[in-house]
């Protein structure tokens, strides 16, 4: 779909991000200007882009289910961060474009549209030392391909909050990505429950998975594509808030622009101490970044 350019269109479709898992994976609701006649949006989307299958990216520190269980990867940690890309079914199987379009025009966030992963392709794992691994390389190349194939050449990885489901994250980014006019956006999946009460253990356990999205962040700035956006939501948001303090420690000296490319960072709902925010984080955000907001209204 369309693209909705820079912070405020990033605003636009954000927030029906969440964090809590459903029995059931739902696309993110409908922005209000996807539903207006007078702007007629879909109308202005190439055919090209006119799909109801849609292409994710990932990274995951979640094991894999074992065979002949519910969905791809589960609650348990695996020893190595996986990169892979997911097939994504936007609204009921069989459904049309035009079909797609219409039921999203009457959707609401209490009745969303559903999804499907429809398959999962893993591309390898990520060593822990500086050198690229065969599966980083090809991912670049996956990533890149994708966006020559776009009017939209960003990227856009998503950080989630806690009790969120491996599927239920990737088709959630689906609708994102069709929101964004196609452009390539990124799931990074780090183990969590789905009690409410894992709240207490998840979101600080959480924290340690910020050199994996750190890495990721750097892999991204490989790709050619124009800005690498960056989105958490909840608990999720001290992961990227310390993976960013990380690169801009690493290159103190650089200029934003020629190290990492990094357009807007926005924090959903952020689940982040104001004070050591403002303090440890805010500074290395704004080198790093053209733009950057942040929710703090807390909801996990």
């Amino acid at each position: 779909m369309m693209r909705l350019g820079g912070l405020a269109g990033l605003l636009a479709v954000v927030g029906a991000l969440g964090g809590c898992a459903t029995t059931t994976y739902h696309l993110m609701a409908t922005p209000v200007v996807y539903k207006d006649p007078r702007l007629d949006i879909v109308s202005q989307i190439p055919e090209s882009e006119r799909s109801t299958r849609l292409t994710d990216f990932f990274a995951t520190r979640r094991a894999p289910v074992p065979q002949g269980g519910a969905g791809h990867y589960g609650n348990d940690e695996a020893e190595a961060m996986r990169l892979g890309v997911a097939r994504v079914q936007l609204g009921e199987p069989g459904w049309t474009y035009q079909q797609l379009s219409a039921a999203a025009v009457t959707s609401t966030a209490k009745k969303p549209l559903l999804g499907q992963v429809e398959t999962v392709e893993e591309l390898g794992t990520v060593g822990a030392g500086p050198a690229r691994t065969d599966a980083e390389r090809e991912f670049v190349v996956r990533i890149d391909a994708h966006i020559a194939r776009t009017n939209n050449p960003e990227v856009v990885m998503y950080v989630h909050g806690y009790r969120a489901t491996f599927d239920e994250v990737v088709v959630m980014m689906g609708s994102l990505s069709a929101y964004l006019q196609n452009g390539a956006v990124v799931a990074f999946a780090w183990p969590t429950g789905q009690r409410f009460w894992d709240y207490l253990t998840d979101c600080p356990r959480a924290e340690g998975y910020a050199p994996d999205v750190a890495r990721m962040i750097a892999l991204l700035a490989e790709t050619k594509a124009r800005y690498v956006n960056l989105l958490a939501y909840s608990c999720g948001s001290p992961v990227l808030a310390n993976a960013l303090a990380q690169l801009r420690a690493r290159h103190p000296e650089q200029d934003r622009a020629k190290r990492y490319r990094i357009g807007n960072v926005i924090f959903v709902a952020s689940d982040i101490d104001l004070k050591t925010f403002a303090r440890e984080h805010v500074p290395a955000i704004m080198a790093l970044a053209q733009q950057a907001s942040v929710d703090t209204q807390n909801r996990p």
